[in-house]
């Protein structure tokens, strides 16, 4: 048993030394590019990976990159996955057999990734809940706002909130481009052109101005970091994205990491068009920035934590 755990581990470091080498690796792998955040693409494939048979390994990469290796008999797989955006990630795929490199096996892989995709497309409707929302929480619905931009000349969307009184928004990165003009709506439908001024997308946050005073904004002295599993939050959401702007959870797992950033696990309503949302507590108190979500849901999504956020702002104000 500890003469296979070692062997396992020296494929595993043996296996992973060429993405070191580009001039080696160049022609060693398959590249796809999936509508998937990449904790759900991990996910999907490591349960294939292990459903087939195969030992998995994991371990990051450099740069937020996730590995996979995994073996099975005279099989091995080194599995490549890295950051597009909040909801897309790429991956790389190289299968060997007795040493010689099978691409063609990649294609039962693409298929389960496509199967996985395509199952889960049909968007399952959420029950309206009936519980009256807090007074705090409601009293932040006007710093909510929609973000709209031209990207590569794919139209996109996004939800966002007022951090300052002097037009500061935050957002999350999805594909913007830094000095990238776009368009900021009020909750009162009123537009204004926004310009993104700082971008992180390892962090995928980005700071917006807008260039003129707003009269509400979210109180980041108010934030708070830590939560507890099973606490109620409350997400609000772009208001063009549904009729109704606000919608309850729960904290329902533990932080995940991936890479060096966390995430909170939560289960509410995330739909496409509320990342960048803000989420608040019974209080009305800052504690995450939706992320995305898990595709095959609606109701599992993932937060980035007001401790990162705090970060992401207060980066180079020193």
């Amino acid at each position: 048993m500890i003469y296979k755990q070692i062997k396992i581990a020296l494929v595993f470091l043996v296996s992973c030394l060429w993405f070191y080498f580009p001039v080696f690796a160049a022609g060693q792998g398959e590249s796809r590019l999936y509508d998937l955040p990449i904790i759900e693409l991990q996910d999907v494939v490591v349960d294939w990976l292990r459903q087939s048979n195969f030992q998995v390994l994991l371990g990051p990469i450099e740069r937020g990159e996730l590995e996979i290796c995994a073996e099975k008999e005279h099989e091995e797989w080194r599995i490549v996955l890295w950051h597009h955006s909040s909801l897309a990630s790429w991956i790389n795929a190289r299968c060997t057999v007795n040493g010689q490199i099978d691409n063609r096996r990649a294609e039962f892989l693409w298929r389960h990734i496509s199967g996985y995709i395509k199952e889960s497309s049909a968007e399952t409707k959420i029950k309206p809940s009936h519980q009256p929302l807090p007074d705090a929480v409601l009293q932040q619905i006007d710093t909510v706002v929609c973000i709209y931009a031209d990207t590569d000349g794919r139209d996109i969307q996004f939800s966002g909130f007022i951090i300052h009184e002097s037009g500061l928004i935050i957002c999350t990165a999805h594909d913007l481009k830094p000095l990238q003009t776009i368009t900021v709506v009020l909750y009162d439908r009123k537009e204004l052109p926004g310009r993104v001024v700082k971008i992180d997308h390892h962090m995928d946050l980005t700071l917006i101005d807008v260039g003129v005073r707003l009269e509400n904004a979210v109180q980041l002295t108010k934030g708070r970091n830590m939560l507890q599993m099973g606490e109620r939050l409350y997400v609000a959401v772009c208001p063009s994205v549904l009729s109704k702007t606000i919608y309850p959870g729960i904290i329902d797992g533990p932080p995940r990491r991936v890479g060096d950033q966390v995430l909170w696990q939560v289960n509410m309503p995330v739909y496409h068009g509320s990342s960048g949302s803000p989420v608040f507590d019974n209080n009305g108190r800052l504690v995450g920035v939706v992320k995305g979500r898990y595709r095959n849901t609606e109701t599992v999504g993932f937060l980035i934590p007001f401790e990162t956020l705090m970060a992401f702002i207060k980066d180079g104000q020193q």
